[in-house]
C-alpha cells in the first residue's frame, strides 16, 4: 500500500488532461483504500476540482473507503470537519452513483449532527447544502431524523448574524432544505417545527426565523388532504423519484422577490399591452 505522500504524488501526476480515463483503470486495479483517501486529502490540501470530480465518479467498490474517510474527518479536528462538510456539499450535488449508500452510513448521522450544532456560518452553510441536495434523492432519510432536521433548519437563527455574503448564502441553503422537506413531507415538517418552537427557550426568535421560510412556498394540498400517518406509508416512499421531488419543489416555491420589492413591499407594475 502506498503512503499518503506517495499517493498524493500519484494523484498530482495523473491530474492532467487524460486523468478521468487514467483513474478508471486505476480504480479497477486498486483494491485498497489509499486511492479514495489520497484523493480526499489532495482536495483538502489543494482544493482541486478534478480530485472532487474523480471522487464523485468513484465506483461502488471504493465508495465505502470514501465514506469512511469522510466520517473520520467529520469526527476529527475542526479544520478536517469543515473540509469534509464542504466536500460533501459538492459531492452530493453531483449525485454520484454511490449516493444511495450515504443514508445508511455513519457519515449521514455526523452530517445531521453538524447541521444541528455547527457554530461556524460557512460550515453550517455546507451542512445545510449537503442535506438539501441529499434529501430529494433519498427522501426516506427524513423518517428517522425529523427532530434533527427541524433543529438544523432553525440553527441559523441561533448564530450571530454573519457578514452579508455568507448570510445571504446561508439563507438560500436554509430555504433549499426547507423546500426539499416541504415538497415530500409537509404535514410532518410543520408539526415538528411547531413542536420544536413550542419547546424552545428562544421561541420568538425561532418563530421569526420561520416567517421567510413559510412565505417562500405555496399552500401544499397535503396540508388539507393528507396527514403525518399517510406521509409515513412505506408504499409512498417507493414512489418518490428524484425528478418528481424536484418538480414538486419547483411547483410549490414562490418566485423570490427582488430587493426593491422587499424594500417597498410592492410588486413591479405589469408591462403595458403591446399596441
Amino acid at each position: 500500500m502506498l503512503t499518503p505522500c506517495e499517493a498524493s504524488e500519484v494523484i498530482a501526476f495523473l491530474e492532467g488532461r487524460d486523468a478521468p480515463d487514467a483513474f478508471v483503470g486505476l480504480y479497477s486495479a486498486v483494491r485498497e483504500p489509499w486511492l479514495a483517501r489520497g484523493l480526499l486529502q489532495y482536495h483538502a490540501r489543494t482544493g482541486s476540482t478534478r480530485a472532487l470530480d474523480l471522487l464523485a465518479r468513484a465506483p461502488e467498490a471504493h465508495a465505502r473507503y470514501l465514506l469512511d474517510a469522510l466520517l473520520e474527518q467529520l469526527r476529527g479536528e475542526r479544520p478536517a470537519c469543515h473540509h469534509a462538510l464542504a466536500a460533501l456539499a459538492l459531492l452530493v450535488a453531483r449525485r454520484p452513483v454511490w449516493l444511495h449508500r450515504l443514508p445508511t452510513h455513519g457519515t449521514s448521522r455526523e452530517l445531521l449532527r453538524a447541521a444541528r450544532r455547527e457554530r461556524d456560518p460557512l460550515a453550517l452553510l455546507h451542512a445545510l447544502l449537503a442535506l438539501a441536495a441529499l434529501l430529494p434523492a433519498e427522501p426516506a432519510l427524513a423518517a428517522a431524523h425529523w427532530t434533527d432536521l427541524a433543529e438544523a433548519l432553525l440553527r441559523p437563527a441561533a448564530l450571530e448574524p454573519p457578514a452579508p455574503p455568507v448570510r445571504d448564502h446561508l439563507q438560500l441553503a436554509q430555504l433549499a432544505l426547507f423546500h426539499a422537506l416541504y415538497a415530500t413531507h409537509p404535514c410532518t415538517l410543520l408539526e415538528t417545527l411547531r413542536a420544536e418552537c413550542a419547546a424552545a427557550t428562544a421561541r420568538d426568535a425561532w418563530e421569526r426565523a420561520l416567517v421567510p421560510l413559510l412565505r417562500s412556498v405555496r399552500l401544499h394540498p397535503a396540508l388539507v388532504t393528507g396527514s403525518r400517518q399517510r406521509e409515513a406509508e412505506a408504499a409512498r416512499k417507493t414512489r418518490l423519484e428524484i425528478h418528481d421531488v424536484l418538480a414538486e419543489t419547483r411547483r410549490l416555491s414562490l418566485r423570490a422577490r427582488e430587493p426593491a420589492e422587499e424594500r417597498t413591499g410592492l410588486a413591479p407594475a405589469p408591462a403595458p399591452p403591446a399596441p
